[in-house]
């Protein structure tokens, strides 16, 4: 089987195939500012795009905090790619409990090899 290959992966609010098929992504981020540490996002949406072949792909991905490597979240299963081309996955991330401010990131391991990640981070804000 042929590695896959990421085209893109972004982390938002929210994504939704409409009904012609086409891919909305809604709230693109990089930057959270939180104001009181641990915090709990309600939802936290993955989505992304491969290259792949005809078969069954099992992934993983991983929410991680860079700095420890302390995982934060995690999600696997499987990708049915029907014919060889472009696939994509929504998932999301409920009820996520970030311990601290700092840079995280989304890994992204498809037949148990890294094939990318995506960053944010978490900002300390003082209430005003």
């Amino acid at each position: 089987m042929e590695k896959a290959i990421l085209n893109f992966a972004h982390i938002c609010d929210m994504a939704f195939l409409s009904k012609d098929g086409k891919l909305n992504i809604i709230g693109i981020f990089e930057r959270l500012n939180i104001v009181k540490f641990p915090v709990r996002q309600p939802k936290i949406t993955f989505v992304m795009n491969l290259n792949l072949q005809e078969g069954e792909y099992p992934f993983k991905i991983r929410l991680v905090h860079v700095a420890s490597n302390k995982e934060v979240a995690k999600m696997e299963g499987k990708i049915n790619c029907k014919k060889k081309g472009k696939t994509g996955l929504i998932n999301e991330f409920i009820d996520t409990v970030f311990p601290e401010p700092g840079e995280y990131a989304v890994e992204i391991w498809i037949n148990d090899e890294p094939t990318g990640k995506v960053g944010f981070s978490l900002h300390h804000v003082h209430k005003k």
